[in-house]
């Protein structure tokens, strides 16, 4: 016998085509059980027909199908191989190849790889690439030595390369059979050739029906052949009319050639070109909200792309649409696979940076607190305390820096015993199983009970896994350390999902393969570019397109047909009894283009000039948004007011009231947790320290260019080493070193001001003055005297260039700004009050005495080093003071509504990125102005 194909006119739905296929043959059965099979693309399509099969059943009278199963070619092609021989499971075959490549020279693989054996950080990659390349070959009977040898399909291959990677190949097998291991590519390759065409393999079934699956596999193909051969009845069910496209298909069902040139019946009308993927989910959201509490069940949704999800569920979600995937939940994405990540990241690269990560994961801090009695806000806080004054670059170099008995030490000391052992290389399964066995037995964590079931599943992935990895190294093979393992184990979950909850409102996001089986009338199909549907990038550096399509694999011309044909049935199927809409986005979510699918094009030549307008044209403006109005306020709590005010206060409130409601009456502060370097604040930090050691020193007074900097570089390196060690990552030397230009720099300036008769009288002094009643403290970076008993205020302050302003001198330039008033003058407005409060406190604390004030300007522009002068005249003063009193009055008043612009240097942009610039109207001050 030979597998038969059957065309199934395209009357109706395709899943209810198949339902009325298979309920007949059940009816046909008067009872009798039947050993059968229905293969379907996808679990979610055999699921659906199966159930439309017995509600057809049940209208009949008949309440069973005895004896048929409905699978998917996967499980089919594993309850074919489940009587062969043992074959390596994944983690055997893996560590095979990375001994295979451990042991290979670069001559070795001279060919293959022209400039030198990949870094063994790389095998694990080249391992699963290889096996890869084996299972497709696998499909057509080949592996890599025997098409090497094939000269058929010579010309499509670099003879010499395929040739030592067949070498490679015969290498790795020799490894497997050493262990007493076949390769797994091979298994059914080896259950075809044990049984002879008089056999069964499948026990005996009778009936094979596979419906819908229009890229049948080379692999498949031969199956289903020696299964006919056997005796079984197979028949490969097509959607179409046969008296028109029996010649449109090969005799598997597969697409042919024919669908090039097949126009699809898809009107302009049909298809909506958007923007972006924001504007295809707000688009998709609007149409289904038509539909009211209808929608799921007369529309299906598919969403190819993974970088379209988020918005499309978010968009869904602002209609109170909700939606679910059949496809699941992806097990790789719970937090304890994320503590696997961040540990295999930590394991490659162990710095401080990715400790950060891994620490922070709420399975390793309730970890911390079994451990060593530190809750996770405390151990968090400790930690970053630390990493916010020190850089260690690594976690040896932090627990040498920490402070003995301090919180941060025991976290250093408790990971550096635990991971050390992990790093070394062989680091096998066992101490890696036994670290995550602790890990994750340790006490629910708040993420972990909202996320369980994923938790719950994942861990018993890991068992099966590790069960696995301990028959490998029972068989000889290791991996050669913990990050290859972690690697190996998150490879193989990425595949893995949980079956997700679907309410009966649920609106199905679906991929191109389920949405072909969806019941709804409505299908609406998203993310219609080019290399999504059809799919592309079959071809890799081994393989070509171009060879894949002639040795009968899955290729570029074999999936656009397919694609082709899938999106005819839809259409067809759905003539006079629903609709299909197809959205076009012009780009991607990270903003690059996204050409329209070839698919669309298919029109026919008279409709092609409109089409291509319609595709390539100017897209429509989306429909007008209604006036804004946030869907939540941000509840901004009540605080008590500072007791004293700072002059960077002042500046603070200059420039945003409610910045300065966070800082200084929240005393709120923003920590990046990924900082690898000095903040300028703590970079001038460290350069006023330097000048306040110089200050101190017996050469404070110096006026030799040479003695000044050797005493401000000894000050950098004391303070250096005193706040940050001895061990440093490079970006920190590097900024030390650019400390120590501008220092070096500002010893010529300051020998020249001491040359003109100015000493250093005071440094880093604590002054207060008032301002409208209200107590202003600072701390003066340094007061020079001169010899006739004048002072100067100095402060420093880092800056890429100087600046100046027409008619101000430069520190002047800093405090105020001209501004366009009312009737179109320009006026000067304060920016800043620093320098006129100093000289306030200051002419308090010494009356009578002549006092002015200045920048010492530290510039990444070497010559632009240098004491700026401001004389600040009374008139200057007085306008500074009521400036200052109005702010003070208006912080008495609790006014800190947002400024209408944000501060050109915004530490709060982050923050507020949800306001798009308008948080104004996302605060609700109610309990702050109680």
């Amino acid at each position: 016998m030979v597998p038969e194909i059957q065309f199934i006119p395209i009357d109706d739905l395709p899943v209810r085509l198949a339902a009325k296929y298979m309920a007949s043959f059940c009816l046909g059965l008067d009872g009798r059980v039947a050993n059968a099979m229905a293969v379907f693309p996808t679990r979610s399509a055999a699921r659906s027909v199966r159930m439309e099969v017995l509600g057809m059943l049940e209208k009949s009278g008949r309440f069973a199908m005895g004896g048929i199963s409905f699978l998917t070619p996967e499980s089919f092609l594993d309850a074919f191989a489940s009587g062969g021989p043992p074959a390596a499971n994944a983690f055997e075959s893996e560590a095979a190849w990375l001994e295979t490549f451990n042991r290979l020279s670069n001559a070795d693989v001279s060919e293959i790889f022209p400039r030198g054996k990949p870094d063994s950080r790389d095998f694990l990659s080249l391992a699963q690439t290889f096996g890869k390349l084996r299972a497709s070959l696998a499909e057509i009977g080949e592996s890599i030595s025997s098409l090497a040898q094939n000269s058929a399909v010579s010309d499509s291959f670099d003879g010499a390369k395929w040739r030592q990677m067949g070498k490679v190949e015969s290498a790795y097998l020799r490894r497997l059979e050493s262990a007493g291991l076949a390769p797994s590519e091979d298994a059914l390759e080896r259950v075809l050739s044990d049984f002879s065409k008089s056999a069964n393999p499948m026990g005996g079934v009778g009936d094979i029906f596979v419906f819908g699956l229009c890229d049948i596999s080379p692999l498949f193909e031969r199956v289903l052949r020696r299964l006919a051969d056997c005796g079984t009845r197979v028949r490969i069910c097509v959607f179409a009319d046969g008296e028109i496209f029996a010649g449109h298909f090969d005799s598997f069902g597969r697409p042919n050639s024919e669908w090039d040139s097949e126009a699809l019946p898809l009107s302009d009308s049909e298809i909506f070109p958007v923007q972006d993927i924001s504007e295809q989910a707000s688009a998709v959201a609007a149409a289904l909200s038509k539909y009211g509490e209808r929608a799921s069940l007369l529309a299906a949704l598919a969403c190819d792309e993974s970088d379209s999800l988020p918005a499309m569920a978010e968009a869904l979600e602002s209609e109170g649409i909700s939606a679910y995937s059949p496809e699941g939940i992806p097990l790789a994405e719970g937090a304890r696979a994320s503590a696997v990540r961040l540990l295999a990241a930590y394991l490659k690269a162990p710095d401080m940076a990715a400790f950060s990560d891994f620490l922070r994961n709420p399975h390793v801090l309730e970890f911390v607190r079994e451990r060593i009695g530190l809750a996770p806000a405390e151990a968090m806080k400790a930690f970053d305390a630390f990493t916010g004054r020190f850089f260690p670059p690594s976690l040896g170099a932090a627990r040498s820096l920490a402070r003995r008995g301090s919180p941060e030490r025991s976290i250093f000391e408790l990971f550096a015993k635990e991971l050390d052992s992990l790093s070394e290389p062989g680091g096998g399964a066992a101490s890696l199983e036994d670290f995550l066995s602790r890990l994750f037995s340790c006490g629910h964590s708040e993420r972990e009970e909202s996320d369980s079931e994923r938790d719950a599943a994942f861990s018993e992935f890991l068992d099966a896994a590790f069960s696995e990895l301990r028959t490998a190294e029972e068989s000889g093979l290791r991996f050669g350390c913990a990050a290859d393992v972690l690697d190996a184990l998150l490879a193989k979950a990425s595949s893995l999902r949980l079956p997700a909850d679907k309410a009966a409102e649920d609106v199905a996001m679906l991929d191109w393969m389920e949405v072909f089986w969806a019941f709804q009338p409505h299908l609406i199909l998203c993310d219609m570019n080019e290399g999504v549907v059809p799919q592309g990038g079959f071809g890799d550096s081994f393989l070509s397109d171009g060879a894949r399509e002639k040795l009968g694999l899955a290729s570029s011309s074999s999936r656009r047909r397919r694609d082709s044909y899938m999106l005819w049935a839809m259409l067809r199927s759905r003539a006079g009894r629903g609709k299909v809409s197809i959205v076009v986005p012009r780009l991607r979510g990270d903003g690059t283009p996204a050409q329209p699918s070839c698919l669309l094009l298919k029109c026919g030549r008279e409709n092609l000039p409109s089409r291509v307008n319609l595709l390539f044209g100017e897209c429509a403006p989306p429909p007008a948004s209604p006036p804004f109005r946030p869907s939540w306020k941000l509840e901004v709590p009540r605080a008590d007011l500072p007791d004293w005010l700072s002059p960077s206060a002042f500046r603070s409130y200059i420039s945003c009231p409610f910045r300065f409601y966070l800082e200084y009456v929240l005393k709120l502060e923003m920590f990046d947790e990924a900082r690898r370097e000095l903040t300028p604040a703590d970079f001038g930090s460290l350069l006023h320290a330097a000048f306040e050691f110089f200050g101190e020193s017996e050469f404070s007074g110096a006026t030799e260019a040479e003695d000044v900097q050797r005493a401000l570089l000894a000050g950098l390196k004391s303070v250096f080493s005193g706040r940050y060690g001895g061990r440093n990552c490079a970006s920190l030397l590097f900024q030390r070193e650019s400390a120590a230009e501008l220092l070096s720099a500002a010893a010529s300036a300051q020998a020249l001001h001491a040359a003109k008769g100015w000493r250093i009288a005071q440094v880093e002094e604590n002054f207060e003055t008032e301002i409208d009643g209200y107590p202003v403290k600072m701390r003066i970076d340094r007061i020079d005297r001169n010899e006739n008993g004048g002072l100067m205020i100095i402060d420093y302050k880092t800056k890429a260039s100087v600046g100046r302003s027409r008619g101000m001198s430069v520190p002047e330039s800093y405090h105020r700004r001209g501004v366009r008033a009312a009737d179109g003058e320009v006026v000067l407005d304060w920016t800043d009050l620093q320098l006129p409060i100093y000289l306030k406190a200051a002419r308090e604390k010494f009356p009578g005495v002549e006092i002015s004030c200045a920048y010492f300007i530290l510039a990444a522009e070497r010559q632009m080093t240098g004491i700026y002068e401001w004389d600040i005249d009374e008139e200057a003063m007085e306008s500074a003071m009521r400036k200052a009193s109005d702010i003070a009055a208006k912080i008495r008043a609790r006014e800190f509504s947002p400024s209408d612009r944000p501060p050109a240097f915004d530490a709060w942009k982050s923050f507020f990125s949800f306001a798009d610039g308008n948080p104004a109207e996302f605060l609700d001050w109610g309990k702050a102005e109680k």
